[in-house]
């Protein structure tokens, strides 16, 4: 068996024309793979249904898994594969439709006008979603301490922002943890919050 890529998949033609983009539908079957189905749209039509949209870095180009798209096998990123199995996992999101560049875009190289259209329609494509999830990496204890402590320091912001101004301002005890200050140092230094846009 050789090396399935994403460059191989059978995307269906888009009008390039119009503002038709491709949504995906995810759902994990019995034996615990992942089925999808890609379908266009366009964003101009009042039946277009509503999406989301999910922000995330595609890192190397690894496909260590596949999924099952419109009957056809479509190798997923590395990155992405735990991204689709919560999408899944998650009652709130796995009924929802999607768009995720690197599987609603077509990657063959002979669709480079097509990609050049899909990405120029991008900040319309976000702007037109219900919501935008962003992935910052799988789940670690660090990870979570860290968003923890923001949900603490926006607990804190009115009387921080009040005391601002005033000398011999006290963090308080609950913002004084360094342990807490570190582990979201290292969730702010994941490499989702450096990308380019």
């Amino acid at each position: 068996m050789g090396v399935e890529r994403a460059e191989d998949f059978p995307y269906s033609i888009l009008d390039t024309n119009s503002s038709t983009v491709r949504l995906l539908r995810l759902q994990k079957i019995s034996d615990g793979s992942i089925i999808g189905w890609l379908e266009p749209f366009s964003l101009d039509d009042p039946k277009c249904p509503q999406y989301n949209t999910l922000s995330y870095i595609w890192g190397e180009k690894k496909y260590s898994h596949v999924i099952d798209i419109n009957g056809h096998r479509f190798p997923i990123l590395d990155r992405l594969y735990p991204i689709l199995e919560v999408i899944c996992d998650v009652v709130a999101l796995n009924n929802d439709w999607w768009w995720i560049d690197s599987i609603c875009i077509d990657q063959r190289p002979e669709a480079e006008a097509e990609r050049n259209v899909q990405v120029r329609m991008m900040k319309r494509i976000y702007e037109k979603s219900s919501k935008t999830v962003g992935w910052l990496g799988q789940g670690t204890e660090d990870g979570e301490e860290g968003i923890e402590f923001l949900h603490i320091i926006l607990k804190h912001y009115r009387r921080l922002k009040k005391e601002m101004r005033l000398e011999g301002k006290q963090l308080g005890e609950e913002l004084s943890d360094r342990q807490k200050w570190a582990a979201l140092d290292r969730l702010l230094l994941r490499p989702w919050w450096s990308r380019v846009w």
